[in-house]
């Protein structure tokens, strides 16, 4: 799954038309510090439905669990445009998914951190191990998030990204 995606033209096409997305009144620095700052806030919501899947028992919510990696993956492709990454090749192994998910933030501080290619791209290969042994298909998280930002009618940013749209949006319930 992970080379699938990620070494194909589906992520390339998914980095360029997120750009549309996203405020270029601000410096490429700040950018940094908020992509990589807000992969970690998205993450926490997507480990906050698994742990009360996990630990409080309540049914797993595919459509809310796919909307926090579609935001997660939105956060990680700009970090992977703007810094010009190239993803490397890990081989794929099987973990439990809360072992996954705990190494996810290990791998979300590293980055803040120290924000180097083989720390993004080990932190990418992680969620989508996790997003696959979740049953989420990444693919269909990356082209609904597309969707939704770039909708013709009602999409948040049809006209690239304002502060006027950001400020009018539509909450998903």
């Amino acid at each position: 799954m992970y080379k699938d995606l990620l070494f194909n033209v589906q992520w390339q096409e998914y980095c360029v038309a997120s750009r549309k997305t996203c405020n270029q009144k601000i410096t490429l620095d700040t950018k940094l510090l908020r992509y990589a700052g807000c992969l970690g806030e998205e993450f926490g919501e997507v480990y906050s439905i698994l742990k009360k899947h996990w630990d409080h028992k309540h049914d797993l919510d595919m459509k809310k669990l796919e909307n926090e990696f579609g935001d997660f993956m939105w956060y990680a492709s700009r970090l992977y445009d703007l810094r010009h990454f190239t993803l490397l090749n890990y081989g794929f192994h099987i973990q439990s998914p809360q072992i996954t998910a705990n190494y996810i933030w290990v791998r979300i501080g590293k980055f803040v951190d120290t924000p180097n290619n083989s720390t993004f791209t080990y932190m990418m290969y992680l969620v989508i191990n996790l997003a696959s042994q979740l049953g989420v298909d990444i693919r269909k998280v990356l082209q609904g998030n597309l969707k939704k930002l770039q909708a013709p009618k009602d999409g948040r940013y049809k006209d690239g990204f304002s502060s006027t749209a950001s400020k009018n949006r539509k909450e998903e319930k």
